[in-house]
């Protein structure tokens, strides 16, 4: 389906698991409810920008003592696919430093972590992959 004008469609997959989960008898993990808030706009006839804006909970990440503070990491990766044979078309990826200064605060499951990022891309249908990992636990959100 060819779309024109100002009509992007975007696919929104957000797939964590690189492999098969064994199944087990403990509790499951609770869902990380990360949230992807994006929006789009033309730049230019042939170009438009997408925004997204990545908030995940502060509660289910792993967080290391320093002596004043404590700190996790997050690997992100976004790819960006077209068409049918789903020809990548784009790829970043980055890493984020999360500091806070009272363990509670990172405990707190209001507490969010937001990162954004902007793509130009010519008006067409995509498909969006998100992964995002915790570097220290290498847990993969959901």
């Amino acid at each position: 389906m060819k779309i024109k004008g100002m009509y992007l469609l975007i696919f929104f997959l957000v797939l964590a698991c690189s492999g098969m989960q064994k199944k087990s008898n403990l509790r499951d993990k609770p869902k990380t409810d990360v949230k992807i808030h994006y929006q789009y706009w033309h730049t230019q006839e042939d170009n438009m920008n997408l925004y997204s804006a990545i908030d995940i909970p502060l509660n289910r990440l792993v967080f290391q003592k320093e002596k004043d503070y404590f700190f996790s990491e997050i690997n992100f990766t976004v790819v960006i696919s077209k068409g049918e044979d789903n020809i990548q078309v784009f790829r970043q990826s980055w890493s984020e430093k999360i500091i806070e200064s009272y363990y509670e605060d990172t405990r707190n499951r209001d507490n969010i972590f937001r990162t954004d990022v902007n793509i130009s891309l010519p008006p067409g249908e995509y498909k969006y992959f998100l992964n995002i990992q915790d570097k220290d636990s290498r847990e993969n959100l959901q």
